[in-house]
């Protein structure tokens, strides 16, 4: 009897340091988990982002403080159109959230508000200047799809066409995003004249399958100008600017 009773206090002594012990495991991961700058919570309300969340910002690697700063201009902007509070997330939820975005919306990182200026500019520079997606060139190296793409840039204009540099971004229904072209300046000699065409060629880095499968076949792509700087005959100068470009 006296074995039996003694057992029993031991056990209890037993689980009682077990659970002392667990519950300070927990404590320490809770601690681990807050010092994590990716588990701290983003407020609801803006006006406390500097302040609740500059020493957390101050810990992310470089790349990751400008994604979490595009993320809270759009956010601003959203908060400042639309009524109720941001939503309460974590800042690694929030940088995902955010690079899904930028890959919708590679022109738009920040979801500025495209202004009436800018799309009644963009319209008209695309029904004066057409673009169209010729059969391009499509080589493999180092598993890497470089493209040379070739474009006719239709003049619909009034006045020839002298250089062009800028943009083009190109779409279709099978792509997830525009895919952006860089243009280099190119200087057209003999100028494009009113009703004429013309090539340019710029080349891109491609690995989306469904990309490149749309410029193996062109006629399922559109291409419209986002960017651009059109150098006149007449010395004129038109000029479309990309609408959100976030620069260093």
């Amino acid at each position: 009897m006296q074995t039996t009773g003694s057992k029993q206090p031991l056990r209890q002594l037993i689980a009682g340091i077990a659970l002392t012990v667990l519950a300070g495991v927990t404590l320490s991961a809770c601690e681990q988990s807050s010092s994590d700058p990716m588990l701290r919570t983003i407020p609801t309300d803006s006006a406390k982002w500097q302040d609740k969340l500059g020493p957390a910002f101050a810990e992310l690697p470089e790349a990751e403080q400008q994604l979490l700063s595009r993320y809270m201009q759009r956010m601003g902007q959203a908060e400042a159109t639309t009524t109720g509070a941001t939503p309460s997330i974590t800042i690694k939820e929030a940088l995902k959230q955010q690079q899904k975005y930028e890959q919708l919306h590679p022109d738009n990182p920040t979801g500025a508000k495209i202004t009436r200026a800018y799309a009644d500019k963009l319209d008209q520079i695309n029904q004066t200047y057409r673009v169209t997606l010729q059969p391009s060139q499509l080589n493999t190296d180092n598993n890497l799809q470089n493209a040379k793409l070739s474009f006719a840039l239709s003049n619909q204009g009034t006045v020839a066409i002298k250089s062009i540099k800028g943009t083009f971004t190109l779409q279709s229904e099978t792509f997830e995003k525009g895919k952006a072209i860089t243009i280099p300046l190119t200087v057209f000699n003999p100028a494009i004249a009113p009703q004429q065409t013309a090539k340019l060629i710029a080349e891109a880095s491609v690995v989306n399958e469904h990309v490149i499968k749309g410029i193996q076949n062109p006629k399922t792509v559109t291409v419209q100008i986002t960017k651009a700087t059109i150098l006149l005959s007449n010395g004129e100068k038109v000029v479309l600017e990309k609408v959100g470009e976030v620069k260093p």
